[in-house]
């Protein structure tokens, strides 16, 4: 019993200091507004919710992921896409002039966003079995998902179509931000969370969770890089309407997938969507082209 409360324990610990981290940033940023800075309206909301977001897990971390395998590979993932409504939400007020959110405040969301999803990755991580590390020792395996990463970045970088009216999104531009601290810190932060925090939190879900989900509901009894073409081609296709460059997408969800059933190691999928992201990354700095950001 004693080995079962020590965990949770420890769990509350660590989620009493985030939420009095939270507090402090909520605070700063509403004296920062009462000062008349009200490009922080993103910022103070994103706080807020970052705030709630925390004590909120601090709960359902004792409830839920001790008993239910799947919220431990799902909770990281829909925070994630929490933000991303958030963040697009605010862009549809500021652009009807509901409230005054510009595009280089809304770029403040993107930190509170990786705050709290790697957070809630720390205690996921830990109830996810098949997700060993020590697979990267294979050396050979590692060089091929390493190559096959690469091999999605060149693909992607060439397969920026949208369709309809739908133009180029409009990206991750740091560059909009005044003060080369602030703009170093921003760089820095997107380029963590694109290669550490993402591919962590999207291979948990898509090829830990959902492609074996797909195949049985007792989902841990299934072996990673199981395949049925069912499964295989659902994750593809989800994977490429989670992102603005639905052809690109797909063709990084079969890729992935393609990986996680020649190499059954989660750990491989992570490695290779990293390197990937690391690499687009760079590309995006040295190019200007934010729209792949």
């Amino acid at each position: 019993m004693e080995q079962l409360i020590r965990p949770l324990r420890n769990e509350r610990r660590h989620y009493r200091r985030l939420c009095i981290f939270g507090t402090h940033v909520g605070m700063s940023a509403t004296l920062q507004f009462r000062h008349g800075n009200d490009a922080n309206y993103s910022l103070i909301f994103a706080t807020c919710f970052s705030i709630v977001a925390q004590n909120v897990c601090r709960i359902i971390i004792t409830r839920l992921i001790m008993s239910n395998p799947a919220f431990a590979r799902c909770a990281p993932f829909v925070v994630y896409m929490v933000f991303i409504g958030i963040e697009q939400a605010l862009r549809y007020l500021g652009g009807k002039g509901v409230i005054p959110v510009s595009e280089s405040s809304l770029l403040y969301l993107y930190p509170v966003k990786v705050m709290v999803v790697a957070a809630l990755l720390i205690f996921c991580v830990r109830r996810c079995d098949e997700l060993s590390f020590r697979d990267l020792r294979n050396l050979p395996v590692t060089a091929a998902s390493i190559v096959a990463g690469l091999v999605v970045f060149i693909l992607w970088i060439n397969m920026d179509w949208t369709f309809g009216s739908g133009g180029p999104p409009p990206g991750y531009d740091p560059y909009l931000v005044q003060g080369a601290g602030g703009r170093t810190a921003l760089i820095a932060i997107r380029i963590a969370g694109a290669s550490l925090v993402v591919p962590l939190m999207e291979e948990l879900f898509w090829r830990s969770f959902l492609l074996r989900y797909l195949i049985k509901n007792e989902f841990t009894s299934v072996p990673v890089g199981a395949f049925t073409w069912g499964s295989f081609a659902v994750v593809a296709v989800l994977f490429g309407l989670e992102h603005h460059f639905i052809i690109a997408g797909v063709m990084a969800g079969v890729a992935y997938n393609l990986l996680a059933v020649y190499t059954r190691s989660i750990a491989q999928c992570v490695l290779s969507h990293a390197v990937t992201n690391l690499v687009l990354g760079i590309y995006v700095l040295t190019t200007g082209r934010w729209q792949f950001w």
